[in-house]
């Protein structure tokens, strides 16, 4: 009998809505949505004893359910600028569907992918389940969220001069970080396992670093990706590969190092 793997997918979430950020975060489920299209298409190829785990950054998710039902109720904001009828849709599908909030939501298209739901609640958190995993199970870590040059953001804020998209550090996994907890994690890694993947803006940096220390096939982003592509027609019937060729794509082969 194969042993068993854990094939696991981090997902980052949005920012609380910003109306003068007209790039980022108009939707609560930017990063949901490919991976569970995806999922349900069988675009992902699980092997019949992989395991995928859903890891959902829950502050994220928290704060933007809060924020968009306070702001669906708040009659001085102007509904146009601040795309409410939109964000009362996304609130009042949620709870049709009987979820009591966005990672409630979540959990529940979890469960009709079969895939395991955990909701993670700092960076520290993710590198803890991470080592908790038995050694040699992990056969591929995946990302979807937003990132820049020197990590994962796990959580989008904004600047207040200028509205300029950032994260705090309580809500990054630097690109140092991986070095710093390889210790904990290099013998979780399967020697013979799937290229790991980080869907997010600029992160060919984080996937040559995971792959320099561990050997392990990765790739990333060289450019900016834009989540809208998922919605868009397209002649390329696979989610991802959609956001790999619009944001330019490098990977780096395994070395067989760790």
């Amino acid at each position: 009998m194969s042993r068993r793997r854990h094939f696991v997918i981090l997902i980052g979430g949005p920012g609380t809505f910003e109306a003068c950020d007209r790039e980022h975060d108009q939707t609560w489920s930017n990063y949901i949505v490919p991976i569970q299209v995806a999922t349900q298409k069988k675009q992902l190829d699980v092997a019949p004893n992989e395991q995928v785990h859903w890891w959902v950054y829950g502050p994220a998710y928290r704060d933007r359910w809060k924020d968009d039902v306070a702001d669906t109720k708040d009659p001085r904001l102007d509904r146009g600028r601040n795309l409410l009828d939109s964000r009362q849709k996304g609130v009042d599908k949620v709870l049709s569907a009987g979820a009591g909030d966005y990672l409630d939501r979540i959990k529940r298209f979890a469960g009709t992918v079969k895939a395991d739901f955990l909701a993670i609640e700092s960076p520290a958190d993710f590198w803890k389940q991470l080592g908790a995993l038995p050694a040699g199970s992990v056969s591929r870590l995946w990302y979807i969220g937003h990132a820049s040059e020197s990590g994962l953001m796990l959580k989008l804020i904004h600047t207040e001069s200028g509205c300029q998209p950032a994260a705090s550090e309580a809500d990054m996994i630097k690109i140092q970080d991986i070095g710093g907890n390889s210790p904990l994690i290099t013998s979780k890694l399967a020697k013979d396992g799937k290229p790991s993947r980080f869907y997010g803006c600029h992160t060919q940096n984080f996937a040559e670093q995971w792959n320099s220390l561990f050997g392990t096939a990765a790739q990333g982003a060289i450019r900016k990706i834009d989540f809208g592509l998922v919605d868009q027609p397209s002649k390329t019937t696979e989610v991802l590969r959609r956001l790999e060729d619009g944001a330019g794509w490098q990977s780096y082969p395994a070395t067989g190092s760790h």
